[in-house]
């Protein structure tokens, strides 16, 4: 991403979105561990706003990658577990307004852009429980 931010969506059994995950400027955008082993991703890369990417095609870029970091693989699933096990951890120890702020001061720039909803969506708590610790920050909804 060189601008912007993309939301990582898998469909409900309800049929409706759920935002698993964002992508940030300076980020990748890409299913790695499906990349990696070649087979379809499991969730649906969208851009939320306006967004300049760089595309490449995926095996160009980890073969490149991979020669010019021979331990990139490891180093990319490393840090993608970390990450995986950080938010599985945060659901269990951090309050839903904890885990707000947490995003807000890892991404203050998207923060005032992000829409209410996504946002709701990536923290795993309703639209109407954002807007309360919004209210309750003295922040108000200024994005939905």
């Amino acid at each position: 991403m060189k601008s912007g931010y993309c939301r990582y969506t898998c469909l409900k059994s309800d049929g409706s979105e759920a935002v698993v995950g964002l992508a940030m400027t300076g980020e990748f955008v890409t299913d790695f561990n499906n990349g990696v082993r070649r087979i379809p991703a499991l969730a649906s890369q969208v851009a939320s706003v306006r967004t300049e990417v760089l595309q490449l095609p995926f095996v160009y870029a980890l073969d490149k990658l991979c020669q010019s970091e021979p331990n990139f693989l490891y180093t990319a699933s490393d840090a993608l577990f970390r990450m995986c096990y950080t938010r599985f951890l945060d659901l269990y120890i951090l309050s839903p307004a904890e885990r707000y702020c947490k995003f807000i001061d890892a991404y203050p720039d998207i923060a005032s852009t992000i829409k209410a909803k996504e946002l709701a969506s990536y923290l795993q708590i309703s639209h109407q429980h954002l807007l309360r610790i919004k209210k309750s920050q003295g922040k108000g909804d200024k994005s939905d």
